[in-house]
């Protein structure tokens, strides 16, 4: 399970996608560490790849997804 949030409301959703926060292609020695892995709805793994698509959008989601990693680490 994974929290999935809109700008009105969370909710628990079913985790369906692990992704990589910084894609193989970019790094290949990351490919199963921790700090690298998040769990994603379908939903918001699509959404993720679409913004991965530019650069400077990636690397502002990157900060993002492992903001998140450390602040709500169980």
């Amino acid at each position: 399970c994974i929290l999935s949030c809109t700008h009105t409301e969370c909710r628990i959703v079913k985790a369906e996608h692990v992704h990589h926060i910084v894609e193989l292609e970019e790094d290949s020695s990351l490919a199963l560490v921790d700090n690298n892995l998040i769990s994603l709805s379908a939903a918001t793994h699509s959404t993720i790849s679409r913004v991965y698509k530019d650069a400077r959008k990636r690397q502002q989601m990157q900060a993002k997804l492992r903001a998140f990693l450390r602040d709500f680490k169980l």
